[in-house]
């Protein structure tokens, strides 16, 4: 993917994110073809109407990883060797089913305090390139 193109998808996640209903974290994922690296779907963490927050910050919505797998899949096509980016770290949950659905690759926009999700994608052979300022590195 080009620094151009990627930059431009990065854009657009972080934007996406803002839909989050969430008051105390707002999270945007796409799933990118890698064949022409167009955006396949988008998700953000909350419910599934995004129309208002139910966790009161409790992990207890919709992650954004999930809404946009099933977004995915909701388009009847596989997913299978396809990208995501998300504007955080995955949880170890969504970990385990972007590996499950054959994603191949992830863009993590910021990291934070949990790492155990990165960590699981790379034990299982998904390349995570950490896209953040201060954290640019590939594994």
């Amino acid at each position: 993917m080009t620094t151009e193109k990627l930059n431009s998808i990065k854009n657009l996640v972080t934007a996406y994110s803002l839909k989050s209903p969430c008051n105390e974290k707002k999270v945007g994922c796409v799933i990118i073809d890698p064949s022409d690296d167009s955006i396949l779907s988008f998700g953000a963490n909350g419910n599934h109407t995004l129309d208002r927050c139910l966790c009161n910050g409790k992990d207890q919505c919709m992650h954004a990883e999930v809404s946009a797998i099933c977004s995915a899949l909701h388009c009847e096509r596989s997913i299978r060797r396809f990208s995501l980016m998300c504007t955080n770290s995955p949880c170890t949950a969504c970990a385990s089913l972007i590996v499950r659905v054959g994603i191949t690759t992830v863009y993590v926009l910021n990291t934070n305090s949990r790492t155990a999700g990165i960590e699981y994608l790379r034990e299982n052979k998904v390349k995570v390139y950490i896209l953040s300022e201060q954290n640019n590195k590939q594994g």
